[in-house]
C-alpha cells in the first residue's frame, strides 16, 4: 500500500511538469506570432497616480483638492488636451451650481431626502412672464404673439409693430333722419341706411416707445361723382343718391397708444377733430382710455377677455355726465344744426354749418343750462358760450373671445350696444360684426324719452323692432 501510494504520488508529480512544460511553449507561440510597432512621438512613461491622503477619522470635513494632469503622460498618447477652464470663461459645458453648498456633518448624523434644501438661482431660469407674447392693437382687432383675435369693442393697445393701414367700413340700417321712419329695419339698401369708412395710418411706432396713427373718416360712399352704380331690387345705388357727394364728409385724428406689463394699454387721441369740409356731422372726440387684458388659460391661443374705461368728450349722457369744457376755436366748427347754434353759433354765409359750435354735444350743454332745467328758463337766456363747450363722460367696454375666431361685446358711450363679431379666416386679419344699437331702455333717460315720445309711441321695451337699430362693421388690417 504505501508503494503504491508513492508511485501515485510520483505520477501526479510528472503529469503536472508536463502540462507546465507544454503551456510554456504554446505562450511562446503566441507571443512570437504578435507584430510590435514603434508608436512615434515623445516616448513618455504611464506613472501610476499617487492616491490621495485623506483623514478618514469619522467625522472629519473632506478637503477638497485638485486633481491635475500628469503633463503629457496621457495627453498625446490618449488624444486628450487639457486645458485650464476658469469660471468666466465661455465653454459649451452647463453653467457653473453655484447653488450647491458643502457642509460638514456630525459623526453619526443621518441626512434624508426632507433635509435636502437646495438654494436655487432663480436668475438663471426663464422666466413665464417674460415668454408671454405683448398683447397689441391690430386695428381695432388685438394681436396676442401671431394670434389676431376678432373685434372686443374698442380698446387702448398700441399698434402692432409689423403692421401699418386699416381699413374700416361701418354702416346703419337707419340713421333716423325722418319721423316716423318709412323703412324697414335691417335693411341696408334703403333710402334710411347710412355708412361711413374709418381708417387708421402709420405715422410712428416704436416697440419700447409708443404707437401714433392717423385716423382719416369718409363720411359719404356714393352719391354724385361715385365711381360705380349697383342695383337691388328696383334702387339704383351710386352717382344719383341724394345727399352728400362722394368722398365727402372727410376729417382727421389721431391716436397715440402704449402697451405695457404685457396686458396693459393706454391711449389718448382725437376723432374727427379737423374737418376737410362742412359736411362733417358726427361727434368731435377727444379721449383717455386704458385697458386691460385677461388670459384664461396658458394655451399658445388662449381665450381672452378685455375690459376698457376711460373718459371721452362730445358725448352726452345726463345720467352719467361729467360737466362741460370750451373747445380752443380752432376745434370748432361745424354741421350741427339746432335752435343754440342758430341763435349763437353764428351760422357761416359761403358754408354750410356754424362757425363758433363745438361739436355735437353743445346744443345739450346749452340745454342743461336752460329747457332742461327742473325749473326751465327760455332757450334765449343760456350763456353765449355754451354753445363752444362740449359733455364730457365715462365710456366703457367690455368683450370675451372663447375662441380666435369669434368673441361677444358690449360698448357704452351714451348708450349700451350689444355685438357679436366674427374672423372667419384664421391667417387674415379680417372680422366682420354685427352690433344692436340701443337695444336695453334705462342707460340714458333723455335717449329714453325720445324713443318713448317719437319712435316707440305704442310702448318702448327691450330689443322692440322700433327702439332696436341695427349696425355692421367691417375691418382689413395690414
Amino acid at each position: 500500500m504505501g508503494e503504491g501510494r508513492r508511485l501515485n504520488k510520483a505520477g501526479i508529480r510528472c503529469a503536472l511538469a508536463t502540462l507546465v512544460a507544454f503551456g510554456g511553449l504554446l505562450e511562446m507561440r503566441s507571443a512570437g506570432a504578435l507584430e510590435w510597432e514603434l508608436v512615434e512621438g515623445a516616448q513618455q512613461t504611464i506613472s501610476e497616480p499617487e492616491p490621495v491622503k485623506q483623514d478618514t477619522r469619522p467625522g472629519t470635513a473632506l478637503n477638497w483638492t485638485s486633481v491635475e494632469s500628469s503633463d503629457a503622460t496621457t495627453q498625446e498618447q490618449q488624444g486628450l488636451n487639457w486645458t485650464a477652464v476658469s469660471e468666466t470663461d465661455q465653454t459649451d459645458a452647463e453653467p457653473i451650481n453655484r447653488a450647491i453648498v458643502w457642509e460638514p456633518i456630525e459623526p453619526g448624523e443621518v441626512i434624508t431626502i426632507d433635509d435636502i434644501d437646495p438654494s436655487q438661482d432663480f436668475s438663471l431660469e426663464p422666466s413665464n412672464d417674460l415668454e408671454k407674447p405683448v398683447a397689441y392693437s391690430r386695428g381695432s382687432m388685438i394681436q396676442i404673439g401671431k394670434t389676431v383675435y376678432s373685434y372686443m369693442g374698442f380698446h387702448a393697445l398700441q399698434r402692432q409693430p409689423n403692421t401699418w393701414v386699416s381699413i374700416g367700413i361701418s354702416a346703419i340700417d337707419d340713421s333716423w333722419q325722418s319721423r316716423p321712419s318709412p323703412c324697414e329695419r335691417g335693411n341696408f339698401f334703403d333710402q334710411c341706411s347710412d355708412g361711413l369708412m374709418e381708417n387708421l395710418i402709420r405715422l410712428y411706432n416704436s416697440e419700447d416707445w409708443f404707437s401714433l396713427d392717423l385716423q382719416w373718416v369718409i363720411h359719404s360712399l356714393s352719391g354724385e361723382g361715385s365711381p360705380f352704380n349697383f342695383r337691388v331690387g328696383g334702387t339704383t345705388f351710386g352717382d344719383n343718391d341724394e345727399g352728400t357727394k362722394f368722398m365727402e364728409g372727410q376729417s382727421l385724428g389721431f391716436r397715440m397708444a402704449r402697451s405695457f406689463w404685457k396686458d396693459w394699454g393706454i391711449s389718448i387721441g382725437g376723432n374727427r377733430l379737423y374737418h376737410l369740409d362742412d359736411t362733417t356731422d358726427l361727434p368731435r372726440n377727444l379721449y383717455i382710455k386704458g385697458t386691460r387684458i385677461f388670459r384664461l388659460n396658458n394655451s399658445p391661443e388662449p381665450p381672452i377677455a378685455q375690459v376698457t374705461l376711460g373718459l371721452m368728450s362730445d358725448v352726452y349722457n345726463p345720467d352719467s355726465m361729467l360737466g362741460s369744457f370750451k373747445y380752443p376755436s380752432w376745434l370748432q366748427g361745424g354741421l350741427y344744426p339746432s335752435m343754440f347754434a342758430e341763435r349763437f353759433g353764428e351760422k357761416r354765409t359761403k358754408q354750410r354749418g356754424y362757425e363758433k359750435v363745438a361739436g355735437v354735444s353743445s346744443a345739450f350743454v346749452c340745454a342743461e343750462e336752460t329747457i332742461f332745467r327742473d325749473n326751465p328758463r327760455p332757450p334765449e337766456t343760456a350763456n353765449p358760450d355754451c354753445i363752444q363747450k362740449v359733455a364730457f363722460g365715462p365710456v366703457a367696454s367690455i368683450g370675451i373671445a372663447p375662441w380666435p375666431w369669434l368673441s361677444l361685446y358690449a360698448t357704452y358711450k351714451r348708450t349700451l350696444n350689444l355685438g357679436v363679431s366674427l374672423k372667419p379666416f384664421k391667417t387674415v386679419p379680417w372680422t366682420f360684426s354685427i352690433e344692436a344699437i340701443s337695444p336695453i331702455p334705462g342707460f340714458n333717460e333723455q335717449y329714453d324719452r325720445m324713443v318713448r315720445n317719437v319712435r316707440c309711441p305704442d310702448g318702448d321695451g327691450p330689443f322692440k323692432q322700433c327702439r332696436t337699430r341695427v349696425g355692421l362693421w367691417t375691418e382689413f388690417s395690414f
